[in-house]
């Protein structure tokens, strides 16, 4: 997990840890959510930061991930911004999910010059809050 291949070149792509995958499948086997839906992470409407909410289908050019039937969709903006990131998912004390991202863990050799950091994307700080579907981060 953590790469994809296109055109022969291997790339690389968020990943999510075991308790995200879970959460995620738990969310999309409810009764209401028809098959094959995911969580969509993707720009904002101003574009400076990004959205997480529930979706029946990816996008025409979304990036798909799927872990054991966990299923994200990344508009491009998204994928762009956090293909070096790893989603994880927390319960905070009301019981509610929070997910939050974090830099993959060991890095990657060639991300050994880090990038500038982006404003608009709190979620990218594990030193932040954690974001529940629908909440812009």
């Amino acid at each position: 997990m953590g790469r994809f291949q296109t055109d022969g070149e291997s790339k690389h792509m968020l990943t999510m840890t075991d308790n995200a995958a879970t959460a995620i499948r738990d969310i999309t086997s409810q009764d209401a959510v028809p098959p094959g839906a995911g969580l969509r992470i993707a720009a904002d409407e101003n574009g400076d930061g990004l959205v997480l909410s529930l979706a029946a289908e990816p996008l025409d050019g979304d990036q798909i991930v799927d872990s054991a039937g966990a299923r994200l969709f990344l508009d491009r903006h998204a994928a762009a911004l956090l293909d070096d990131k790893e989603l994880d998912v927390t319960v905070d004390a009301s019981g509610d999910l929070q997910f939050a991202v974090a830099d993959q863990w060991p890095p990657r050799p060639e991300s050994s010059s880090p990038r500038p950091p982006r404003g608009g994307n709190r979620m990218a700080n594990p030193e932040d809050a954690g974001y529940g579907i629908g909440e812009e981060f």
